[in-house]
């Protein structure tokens, strides 16, 4: 453990069903990363999924727990509107997708206290943006001004809550930008299915489901562990239901292989169980994501980005992307904005 970075080989030995021998400070310094990723509930949740949380100490028990409380308290009120949101979309004939949030918690993390979210994506059609605009503006939700050229519109509605005081709506007519992508997103639609009882809400296939969670990531620089704990659990619950040929070949036909495979390559570097449970396709060639470390993640997520991080988003801006087209229109980006990277202490992770 000595050369070892403590989060990487916890995780890594938890996910095979055992813990690593850590000493006090390395439980403090463990604690500290969890704290600063955002992962308790996950952590918690595999923790009990393995039987394993009587064996780490009763105060990192309990912490963990008590952040997992609060967070099924939160998503209990983020699917309560979202529930909300879905049945009216469904009276007004207005297919609809939810993206990750609490239904991705659900469904492959083990339930509501599982895993943390902050806000509620929809995809829609382009067609039904402004129906479905319209609709959240009926349910008290004020639209927010963004960026123009992004992938999805914000609305904002406040809420009599203390702690929780407003929940963000993010409306998708896409999972990534278009302008840097050529992703074809009527692939998602075709193979979503129906939830039950309901003629218009639907949810992403597994595939889509995973390969929209590689998106994320990538869309964050993968700057924050939990884009590598989302990636790693998937890959656990989907098991046969994932295949990377198909995955691959979807990412190739959108241009997003580069994304896709480094999103992986990242992963599976980091939690090396993850080759034995299931390997990675070999490649004629690879992707590499120069730059790109845990501690550059640490010092992002407590607002420390300064040059090395601005310098990292413009070289990888050549890395991740499958086109030229694609990369000078994104270095052309980087550019422009390149005073926002210095004037952003801290970006929102979700």
């Amino acid at each position: 453990m000595k050369n070892q970075d403590v989060l990487v080989t916890f995780l890594d030995e938890l996910y095979q069903g055992r813990l690593p021998s850590l000493d006090e400070m390395q439980y403090v310094n463990l604690m500290m990363d969890i704290d600063l990723f955002d992962i308790a509930p996950q952590v918690f949740a595999e923790l009990r999924q393995k039987g394993l949380s009587h064996q780490v100490p009763e105060q990192v028990r309990l912490k963990l727990s008590s952040e997992a409380d609060i967070v099924l308290i939160q998503n209990f009120l983020i699917k309560t509107e979202l529930k909300m949101i879905l049945q009216t979309f469904e009276a007004s004939c207005i297919e609809v997708i939810p993206l990750k949030g609490t239904q991705l918690a659900e469904r492959y993390f083990g339930g509501l206290a599982a895993r943390g979210t902050t806000d509620i994506d929809l995809l829609v059609g382009k067609k039904d943006l402004h129906q479905a605009s319209d609709l959240l503006i009926s349910l008290g939700f004020d639209k927010v001004t963004g960026d123009p050229t992004h992938f999805h519109e914000e609305y904002v509605k406040p809420l009599n809550n203390a702690s929780f005081p407003s929940l963000t709506v993010e409306l998708h007519w896409n999972i990534i930008r278009e302008d840097f992508t050529n992703t074809d997103v009527s692939r998602l639609w075709r193979d979503a299915s129906l939830m039950s009882g309901c003629h218009y809400v639907y949810e992403l296939s597994p595939l889509h489901t995973f390969y929209h969670i590689c998106l994320h990531g990538m869309n964050h620089h993968m700057m924050s562990m939990k884009y590598f704990v989302d990636i790693a659990t998937l890959i656990h619950v989907m098991d046969s239901r994932l295949e990377y040929a198909e995955l691959l070949d979807v990412a190739a036909a959108d241009r997003n292989l580069s994304k896709v495979w480094i999103a992986l390559s990242l992963a599976y570097d980091m939690l090396p169980h993850l080759q034995r449970l299931k390997p990675m396709p070999m490649l004629p060639y690879k992707f590499k994501y120069p730059g790109w470390n845990l501690e550059k993640a640490r010092k992002v997520m407590l607002g420390r980005k300064g040059f090395s991080y601005s310098w990292f988003r413009i070289v990888t801006a050549f890395t991740v992307h499958d086109t030229w087209g694609q990369r000078w229109s994104q270095l052309g980006f980087l550019i422009w904005n390149l005073p926002l990277l210095w004037i952003r202490k801290r970006e929102i992770f979700r």
